[in-house]
This record gives structure tokens, sequence and C-alpha cells, in this order.
């Protein structure tokens, strides 16, 4: 496999130096670090342990990041393994940004949620030559007895609304039914 959008550093050198001529062959003593940067875009996975949102709900969400490493060379001299880095950040910053909102505002506003740590995501990894392209989050889950919680609320709300819809009529029915005792009497 040929190493196309690779950076070799060796001895701490880019391969740029050696063709300037700032280096003599260095060929006998290579050792380095490599990272791919070919133009394939990465997904990383991440699942934030036990969020706690701004109105103290718990909450797990899980979301993708696709990200590209457009400077092999950055990728490798500024962070030690790139890919475990934008793991532990995305995870991080998934958690910090859902801290700050509502469940009902992550429940309800999950493209905006997704596009705010997109461009954070970008601005924290430009330094080590990635690219974010998109964030998804793609599960909000819930703890159980929140879920009963809601179903209950919504229920009792439903029937309320009942309530209200069916005492004019019923109003009405007694109004004539006092109407018709009236008339026999």
């Amino acid at each position: 496999m040929p190493l196309v959008g690779t950076a070799v550093l060796t001895l701490g050198f880019t391969p740029a130096m050696r063709e300037l001529g700032m280096l003599s062959d260095l060929s006998w003593a290579f050792s380095g670090s490599m990272a791919d940067s070919s133009r394939q875009e990465k997904g990383v996975l991440g699942s934030a342990p036990t969020i706690l949102t701004r109105d103290s709900a718990t909450t797990q969400v899980d979301g993708v990041v696709y990200y590209r490493i457009y400077s092999a060379v950055s990728a490798v001299a500024n962070v030690n393994d790139v890919h475990q880095a934008t793991f532990l950040l995305a995870q991080t910053t998934l958690r910090n940004v859902l801290g700050t909102q509502t469940l009902s505002q992550i429940l309800a506003g999950r493209e905006e949620i997704a596009h705010n740590i997109q461009t954070i995501l970008d601005d924290a990894t430009e330094l080590w030559g990635i690219r974010v392209a998109r964030v998804e989050i793609k599960d909000v889950r819930i703890p159980v007895q929140l879920q009963r919680s809601m179903a209950a609320e919504a229920e009792a709300t439903r029937e309320a609304r009942a309530r209200v819809r069916a005492t004019p009529s019923t109003l009405e029915g007694k109004l004539a039914h006092l109407g018709a005792d009236e008339d026999r009497a």
C-alpha cells in the first residue's frame, strides 16, 4: 500500500527539510511516527456517560463525529494519538454542551446542538490538522422512571383538555334538561 498523503517524521524532521537540503541522508536512522491523511472521512461514535442536564434530568446521548485529517504533519507533530484525542475531545464537548441545556431543549434541538458541537470541535482540532465535517446526535436515552412520569404528565394534560372540551356540551345538556323540567311543571 503506497503512503499517499502520509507524513513521516524522522528524528523530528519532515521529509520536506531533506528536499530543501537542510539534512543529509538519514535513511540509516529511520525511526519516527506516521499519520494517514487520506481524504477519507472517518467517523467516531461517541457515547457520553450519564449526563446531568441543566434541569437536573439524567440522560445518555450517542453522537457521531465525522472528520478528516487535512495535515498529516500537524496530526503527528501536535498530538500523540490524533484519533483517540479527537474521540475524547468529542465526548467531553458533548457532555459540556448538553450540560448547559434542558432535557426538552436537547430533545427538540438536536440539529442546533450538533452544529454548536461541530463548531467547537472544529476550532479545537484545527491545530491538530483535523477538519470536522459534521456531527450527528443519534440517540437520546432517558431513564425509564422519567419516561413514565413524562407519559403520566402527558396523559393528565390530555384528560384536562378533554374535560374542558366536554364542559360546554355537558353544560348545554344540563341546561336543556333543566328547561324541560320547568316546562313540565
